[in-house]
């Protein structure tokens, strides 16, 4: 699902329906030719279109000529609850019906087929006439957008060149729907129901787009309709266009009995299995909050999440009585704009936080601007702290200095260690849980231990180590700092195998100690008897990498060996559990103030890009799909999109040089797929395209 916040107006779209097959999802969508890469740090951006991009991810469903058996769900069975019927609704089978609340207003996905016929229907309750109007002009505006030329987000980077025959372009028809007139957008599209034709073999269906306010329920519909071109008439489309009723009651806030939609779930599927998010019964209200932050700490160099080596026995351990979510994304690959997304909700793009300086101040014979967060974001220690809570964060400096903003919201925030570990951190933090334990309180603690600018300790673990090794590395930080230089300014930069295998197991070390020093901490926050009342969240802000892909240190790529990342959340009360599903990073500031029970506010909910990972009993989340970005010292300018369902994209803009994985069958991302595979390359493109140009249009 993607939340879009544009304007005041929120809406989403669901991105697939449940029980298409693995190759189903993976449309191919526009082709998206003709970009353009230049670096530029130069001040003045250009500002663009506001462009939301959501509404292209247009109908992935492939028409069911089945009809209902009696028992399924059908259009007309549903058309009470939500608010729109239209004739013949009786045939259509429903495939998804998926209902949400967010920020005061309700989002009702339908996807319906009858014989060949597909229709899916976005209704968004609670908009007035202005937001109505808003949405509907955006729509169009998307729509439009996939038939021209559109500027790019990122000034002198991307520019999208669309070239569509005029004979494929929409033509607008009009109906009458309860005497008014309404624009109906006739337009054909290919098997996989992506618009943009641009050759006649490619259609396979035709059919149109409507957009309509029921004024009386305060709600503003799409309506996609479409058939096989074989059986397409014009007039046959806009007559069942021409029969749609608004019955003037929109989707309800809460879950419709018998209408067989579900808040933040789908009808179909199974509920509760072992790989969706766990269901959890929210706090008392009472319920304290602690975050603890590795760094780096990649998802891939942890026992728990398959690691060979015994690197984390007690975040194992800890991981027993918690719930541990398999494959959680970062959403950059180091620690700056990584730790912020975890307390905005919001990409690195959005809350700013990007490089340590802003780039538009990074001009020859001036002294740069540190970056900071923009005062107009609200940050989690913030709203917590409004909401009561004594607040204390416990760092290790560098990028998490309060220079940056990281301090705001905090009654204490130490930072005066640069680099610093857990060595430093926990024992504060401790002693602030002594003085503070009676109140209700946010600690957040974190360290560098596995940073290479943090030196390991003499008598460290040595089993991690090849005890034959004699090449020229002693492991210390300044021959550590050297070879990362050496990674960033010589492109041939490279190390032999028993070199990187030393340098990998001094990570393995370090890990071991950063690990040691948690389980000591963890010892203390169960003496001081707060398990049993306080949402313990553990994760990092990126990994490391050893040359899986020739390189060393984070921030300058994308590879799942920086992205992916620990994400374990103890609940009390809840117990134990894996969740296969993809999360994010993105995802800890939602989660947690739904699980102390801490209304978010209409301001805090339309910030949010991320959603709860925990829902009420009997509810799943929609599969998420994670984004990921980085401008690495203002070096290396990289996006990247990683599916739900296992594909990924990573986009160097440095070069517009592209990249695409089956992370099912190549999680190594090996093997790039971009020209072998064509219509996947072209649905990936699109969906981080405008995914880059709707958080710009919306960046703060």
């Amino acid at each position: 699902m993607v939340s879009i916040h544009d304007g005041g107006l929120p809406f989403k779209i669901t991105l697939e329906p449940a029980g298409v097959e693995a190759d189903g999802p993976l449309q191919g969508m526009l082709d998206v030719k003709g970009l353009v890469s230049k670096r530029k740090t130069t001040p003045g951006r250009v500002r663009f279109f506001r462009l939301t991009a959501a509404c292209l991810a247009v109908l992935p469903l492939l028409a069911s000529c089945r009809k209902p058996t009696g028992t399924e769900p059908t259009l007309a069975g549903i058309a009470q609850d939500f608010g729109m019927a239209l004739e013949g609704g009786h045939d259509y089978f429903v495939r998804k019906n998926l209902l949400r609340e967010r920020g005061g207003r309700g989002y009702w996905t339908v996807e319906a087929s009858s014989a060949g016929r597909v229709i899916k229907v976005e209704a968004v309750r609670g908009v007035d006439e202005d937001a109505a109007r808003a949405f509907m002009e955006e729509g169009k505006y998307v729509l439009g957008s996939l038939f021209q030329a559109t500027p790019s987000p990122y000034p002198g980077v991307i520019s999208r060149d669309v070239t569509v025959p005029r004979e494929f372009a929409p033509r607008t028809a009009t109906v009458v729907i309860g005497g008014e007139s309404v624009e109906v957008f006739l337009l054909p599209s290919t098997a996989r129901f992506t618009y943009g034709v641009k050759v006649e073999d490619n259609i396979e269906f035709r059919g149109g787009i409507l957009f309509f306010h029921d004024r009386g329920a305060g709600t503003v519909f799409r309506v996609d309709l479409f058939v096989p071109k074989e059986e397409y008439s014009e007039a046959e489309v806009l007559r069942i266009f021409g029969s749609l009723e608004f019955r003037g009651q929109g989707p309800a806030s809460v879950a419709v009995s018998g209408s067989g939609a579900s808040r933040g779930g789908e009808s179909d599927g199974p509920v509760g299995d072992a790989s969706a998010p766990p269901a959890a019964e929210p706090g008392s209200g009472t319920w304290n909050l602690i975050v603890v932050g590795f760094e780096p700490l990649g998802a891939r160099h942890v026992g728990v999440y398959g690691y060979a080596k015994r690197t984390t026995p007690n975040l194992d351990r800890f991981a027993e009585d918690a719930v541990l979510f398999r494959n959680a994304v970062s959403t950059s690959s180091w620690t700056l704009p990584a730790f912020m997304s975890w307390f905005t909700s919001l990409y690195p793009s959005q809350h700013s936080l990007t490089n340590k300086y802003r780039l538009s101040t990074m001009v020859e014979g001036e002294d740069p601007q540190l970056s900071r967060l923009p005062e107009g974001i609200t940050t989690l220690a913030e709203h917590l702290k409004r909401n009561g809570f004594a607040t204390a964060g416990f760092t290790g400096g560098a990028a998490l200095s309060r220079d940056f903003g990281y301090g705001r919201g905090f009654d204490t925030y130490f930072d005066e260690v640069t680099f610093g570990g857990f060595d430093t951190t926990m024992p504060r933090a401790i002693q602030w849980l002594r003085e503070n334990r009676d109140r209700r309180f946010f600690l957040f603690v974190q360290g560098f231990d596995v940073h290479g600018r943090f030196p390991l300790r003499e008598g460290a673990e040595r089993s991690f180590y090849d005890g034959s090794y004699s090449g020229r590395y002693k492991g210390t930080v300044e021959e550590y700092w050297d070879l990362r230089d050496a990674n960033l300014d010589d492109p041939e930069f490279e190390l032999n195998a028993r070199d990187v295998a030393f340098w990998t197991a001094h990570y393995d070390a370090k890990i071991f100690e950063a690990d040691r020093r948690f389980g000591n901490f963890m010892e203390e926050v169960a003496r001081l008897g707060l398990l049993d009342n306080s949402v313990i969240v553990v994760s990092s802000g990126s990994g490391n990498e050893y040359f899986e892909h020739g390189g060393l240190d984070h921030g300058l790529t994308l590879y799942d060996e920086l992205v992916l990342v620990p994400l374990v959340i103890r609940v009390p009360g809840l117990g134990g559990r894996v969740v296969e599903e993809q999360a994010r990073t993105l995802d800890i500031m939602p989660t947690v103030l739904d699980l102390l029970r801490v209304d978010p506010g209409k301001e805090i909910s339309s910030q949010m890009e991320g959603v709860s990972l925990f829902q009420g009993p009997g509810e799943r989340v929609s599969a998420v799909d994670a984004y990921m970005e980085t401008d690495y010292l203002a070096q290396s300018f990289k996006r990247a999109v990683r599916t739900h369902d296992g594909y990924k994209l990573i986009y160097s803009m440095e070069n517009a040089w592209r990249e695409v994985y089956n992370l099912k069958e190549d999680p190594g991302e090996t093997r790039n797929l971009f020209e072998e595979q064509k219509p996947l390359s072209s649905r990936l493109e699109q969906m981080l395209f405008s995914h880059m140009e709707r958080i710009k249009a919306g960046s703060r």
